[in-house]
């Protein structure tokens, strides 16, 4: 697999040289043998994998916009060199797929996997909000990341047991922990996903597979748009307001309930209406210039306001 050298970079705030050396100096793999295929282009949108593939020479991104991932890889070097018999760490495996007379090569880089326990770690650098965000309504992606590496080394011959996520959380803060009993008590925190059945495991694997094989024969537009829980979509939501008070009363989901609320307080209320937003498409997708979907529903709307 080739590494991600056609990637552009600015420096937009003049961070140093060093930094930006590093952040430029990354091995993460775009797909282009369509033969073989690394596990997040089976768990990342199929339209988003697609148009990165495509337009990978032409994307620019500021460097300012990396470095998290660059902290990542920087704690998983440091993991990597606790290495033992027993344990497999940040290397790469792959299993062979066959769909019908087409035969692809699988790969992953699990990060920490016990072969003794079957216990498969994955290490994430992320916010506070997406943890409690991943607890309360799942991380869809966390959960497929990690059954492949399971798929792939059951492949291999080794026996699964158990997923962990363990979460370092870049923004915690420590009076928040003492005063909000949601707020997570510690800054690294585990969460166990859950483990498919290898059938389970296998149907996801050949679904994406076909359904990535497909786009690629397809122009941009005509990808299948992403879902809502793909786009991180944030729906339209409605707060009401007491007088002049500056912290809304009640935010509503849907007008049924607004109106129903409304209907039966006989209180005066000041309603704003606010906006929902695909928060992937807005900040965590860098191919967003050439999907169809953002064009229409963020770039031509604010060419209009213009």
């Amino acid at each position: 697999m080739e590494a991600h050298l056609s990637m552009k970079y600015t420096n937009t705030n003049n961070i140093c040289s060093q930094i930006v050396d590093a952040i430029q100096n990354d091995d993460y793999d775009v797909p282009r043998n369509e033969n073989v295929l690394p596990a997040h282009a089976l768990f990342t949108p199929v339209k988003q994998t697609v148009l990165k593939q495509r337009h990978d020479d032409e994307i620019v991104t500021d460097v300012a916009d990396e470095v998290w991932s660059l902290l990542g890889r920087a704690v998983h070097y440091i993991l990597s060199k606790n290495k033992s018999e027993d344990v497999v760490i940040e290397t790469r495996v792959e299993a062979p797929l066959i769909i019908g007379e087409k035969e692809y090569a699988i790969t992953g880089k699990p990060d920490y996997f016990d072969t003794k326990t079957g216990v498969l770690h994955d290490f994430k650098i992320t916010s506070t909000w997406s943890y409690i965000f991943g607890i309360k309504e799942g991380k869809i992606e966390w959960e497929q990341q990690l059954n492949i590496y399971a798929w792939i080394l059951r492949q291999n011959g080794h026996t699964v047991n158990k997923l962990v996520i363990t979460a370092i959380l870049r923004d915690w803060q420590q009076r928040e922990a003492q005063n909000n009993a949601d707020y997570p008590p510690v800054q690294v925190v585990d969460i166990d996903i859950p483990l498919w059945s290898e059938t389970e495991q296998h149907l996801y694997i050949m679904n994406r597979v076909t359904q990535l094989s497909m786009a690629r024969s397809q122009p941009d537009n005509d990808i299948t748009v992403c879902s809502e829980r793909e786009r991180w979509r944030k729906p339209d939501s409605w707060a009401i307001f007491k007088n002049s008070n500056v912290k809304a009363t009640k935010v509503f989901h849907n007008q049924e309930d607004l109106a129903y609320y409304l209907k039966d307080n006989k209180q005066e209320f000041r309603v704003e209406e606010r906006k929902g937003e695909d928060r992937r498409c807005t900040g965590y997708c860098s191919c967003n210039l050439w999907c169809n979907y953002f064009k229409d529903n963020y770039l031509r709307k604010e060419e209009a306001c213009q």
